[in-house]
């Protein structure tokens, strides 16, 4: 069938914009884009969501320029552009921000715990505003409207931070248009805020605190099996999501929980116990009573939850069950002070730096952490600790001078 004039004004109007290699042509109504390879002979196609009909000139054009935008930004070929590019069988250009989310999972490359704790909650909330009728246009009106119910703290300033990665991989990566861009570093800052008033320092739980704690459960099965889990993290320094990934490996701990973030991946790892000086077995009887299956773990420790999952039912349990644990709690927050599972943690830290004399680099290993983190996060433990060997040090030093000026000859 010979070709209508309107059907020859598009072609030639694409042959002058994408000069060679470039073609469109009727597909059962709509647009077939094609893109020739001469070195490897190959030719890739794609159907656009536009229809093959006069007056469709101008939103060819648009469209082929913008596919060869994203293909030039980030390497993807012609099917993968479109992709990206097209959500919805219209003749809007839109941009698939599911497919984006999902090709930026792979690209982490991340554990589902820390992806779902990390990521997974905030870019729901994307996919959810650019599909709506006053979706964001920019980069930062996207992190603003992120955030615009959010107190200040922690919370708000991950989800910035976190954000701002994927803007970036979907801008940089993926040849997403840059206005949606993260903007630039003083913004990002003004984004997260300050800290919030009503958020608390996290502190230790002293050795002797943590005992009677664990005195104070409620004696039936489920008390028992919360009892185990508590002890576990305290003798053994776990992360609350670590209790589904231990085992007991001769007088160890083996743990083959790997965490995945920005600063790199932690290795398997062996953990010896650091029983508190007041019960010096306690790390043995734990690892016992877990070879011999005496006690079985909470349920609420299951396969498949993160650590803040992990960590909140420890927490919702001691709240609903230890009134000594609501003790602790309120006296924690009238010093301005919060506890939390990352207490009993915190507390084998401190442990092992006092009562074990460990170095930063044998206790950041039994962590799981680098040696950057474990400092980050302790050097005020191992500060004091020299601080306080410092002072008995000279005070010794002192006393045996003053000692030395009262002998009689």
């Amino acid at each position: 069938m010979p070709k209508l004039i309107w059907e020859k004004k598009i072609q030639e109007a694409v042959k002058r914009q994408q000069r060679f290699g470039w073609s469109v042509r009727d597909k059962r109504g709509k647009v077939l884009v094609q893109r020739y390879y001469p070195d490897i002979n190959k030719r890739v196609s794609a159907a656009l969501p536009i229809a093959w009909e006069p007056n469709q000139e101008l939103n060819v054009l648009n469209a082929l320029q913008k596919i060869n935008e994203v293909m030039q930004k980030s390497g993807v070929d012609l099917k993968e552009a479109v992709e990206i590019i097209y959500a919805n069988n219209n003749y809007k250009i839109n941009i698939n921000w599911k497919k984006l989310v999902e090709d930026f999972k792979v690209y982490k490359n991340i554990s589902k715990s820390s992806w779902e704790g990390n990521y997974s909650y905030f870019l729901k909330d994307i996919i959810e505003m650019m599909g709506s009728s006053n979706e964001p246009k920019t980069g930062k009106a996207i992190l603003e409207k992120l955030v615009k119910n959010k107190d200040k703290g922690a919370g708000r300033k991950r989800i910035i931070s976190n954000a701002k990665t994927f803007l970036e991989f979907i801008v940089f990566k993926k040849g997403i248009d840059e206005r949606y861009a993260p903007p630039a570093d003083i913004v990002i800052k003004e984004l997260k805020g300050g800290k919030s008033k009503k958020s608390y320092k996290k502190e230790r739980l002293k050795d002797n605190e943590i005992l009677f704690l664990l005195d104070d459960l409620p004696k039936t099965e489920t008390g028992k099996k919360w009892k185990l889990a508590i002890g576990l993290t305290f003798c053994f320094g776990l992360r609350a999501v670590e209790l589904n990934y231990m085992k007991p490996k001769e007088d160890q701990l083996h743990i083959s929980y790997k965490k995945v973030s920005a600063n790199g991946n932690t290795e398997k790892r062996d953990i010896d116990g650091l029983s508190p000086a007041a019960s010096p077995e306690l790390a043995s009887q734990l690892l016992m009573e877990l070879k011999t299956k005496t006690t079985e773990l909470p349920d609420s420790c299951g396969k498949g939850k993160n650590d803040s999952e992990v960590g909140r039912a420890m927490v919702q349990y001691l709240k609903r069950n230890s009134k000594f644990w609501n003790k602790l709690k309120e006296e924690y927050a009238e010093d301005g002070c919060e506890i939390g599972s990352y207490s009993l943690r915190h507390a084998f830290a401190y442990r092992g730096v006092f009562l074990y004399e460990m170095n930063p680099d044998d206790l950041c290993q039994q962590m799981g952490h680098d040696l950057q983190t474990h400092l980050k996060n302790y050097r005020n433990f191992h500060d004091e600790k020299g601080r306080k060997e410092r002072f008995n040090k000279s005070k010794q030093k002192m006393l045996l001078n003053a000692n030395k000026d009262n002998v009689v000859l």
